[in-house]
């Protein structure tokens, strides 16, 4: 049985290619074209039941771009997190939802390399039953 954490994880992974996205699972080799997304750490909090495990997956990510891709940043996080938000089931069967209320989206000017950054950092709560 694949953990919860996982499956959520593959699920936007997944959301991801499936918008045409680049995303990577770790920072990406130097060079590589902007924008895209790389995949951040994800928390359980589990909730234990009499019979089911249910909780909560907390997942970061963070979509990069160049100094002239504000908009393209902000408008691959929203449909992320749209199109996270419209998924209702994990492969694995773990049924979900993505808590609005609690997500969030900070955009912001990056300057930890050579050149200006856009970036992106998105919270996903992601509820599971």
């Amino acid at each position: 049985m694949i953990s919860p954490d996982q499956a959520v994880y593959d699920l936007i992974f997944q959301t991801i290619d499936d918008l045409t996205f680049k995303a990577y699972p770790f920072i990406p080799p130097e060079g590589t074209p902007y924008p895209f997304v790389r995949m951040g750490e994800t928390q359980l909090l589990p909730q234990a039941t009499k019979s089911n495990l249910i909780g909560t997956v907390i997942t970061t990510l963070d979509v990069w771009g160049d100094r002239t891709n504000r908009k393209l940043v902000s408008d691959m996080a929203i449909a992320i997190m749209v199109a996270v938000g419209s998924k209702t089931v994990t492969k694995e069967g773990y049924q979900v939802m993505l808590d609005q209320n609690e997500s969030t989206i900070e955009l912001m000017t990056d300057s930890s390399t050579t050149e200006d950054l856009w970036r992106a950092r998105m919270t996903l709560y992601i509820k599971f039953f």
